[in-house]
């Protein structure tokens, strides 16, 4: 299946810096950098299993 977000501005600018930051840190420990579509997938895996709906019905990251 292929999907496509659409990601608000701050969102994106936000995504971009923690990239950049990511990066920073992966080039310093030799390692390869990624691109922002790549974190977007690692965070996408690492939150499904944390997501809930609380007794309010707002959904949360627990």
């Amino acid at each position: 299946m292929i999907e496509t977000v659409r990601l608000t501005t701050w969102e994106q600018n936000e995504l971009k810096e923690k990239c950049n930051e990511i990066n920073k840190e992966l080039i310093f420990l030799g390692e390869q950098p990624i691109q922002t579509s790549k974190l977007v997938h690692i965070i996408i895996e690492g939150a499904i299993e944390r997501l809930e709906v609380n007794q309010n019905g707002k959904i949360t990251l627990s």
